[in-house]
């Protein structure tokens, strides 16, 4: 996997504030690699460990030629009401996860939100 503090460094200078945490994960070991100053430590991590455990699952579904034909996956987005989760497989089973606010990605929450209300309930999205 590519270097963290590298792509830590890079992070910073695009994302700024709004860059939440980092980190990475290989099989069922996670480590969080950043955490910005004025967030609970202990509550970052216990939400990287959770999304690590369900990345199996929901951010990796099963290829077939389907979806083989569109490329390789190069990453995963969760946009949430109060974060957006961004996470970069590397390798089988290794990637990392990013931790952003979600104004970082106010272009695609804003169009996400919009196209919500031709689908139905836009409670869970703002």
């Amino acid at each position: 996997m590519a270097e963290t503090e590298e792509l830590i460094d890079y992070l910073e200078s695009r994302a700024g504030d709004s860059l939440r945490a980092v980190g990475k994960y290989s099989g069922e070991t996670c480590s969080l690699e950043y955490v910005r100053d004025d967030l609970a430590h202990e509550k970052v991590r216990d939400r990287l460990e959770a999304i690590q455990a369900n990345i199996t699952w929901s951010w990796n579904p099963p290829e077939d030629s389907v979806l083989e034909e569109l490329g390789p996956k190069s990453a995963s987005l969760q946009v949430r009401e109060a974060a957006v989760i961004l996470h970069l497989p590397a390798e089988d089973r290794e990637g990392v996860i990013i931790g952003l606010e979600p104004g970082a990605a106010s272009d695609l929450t804003s169009f996400i939100t919009d196209c919500m209300r031709y689908v139905g309930d836009t409670s869970g999205v703002d």
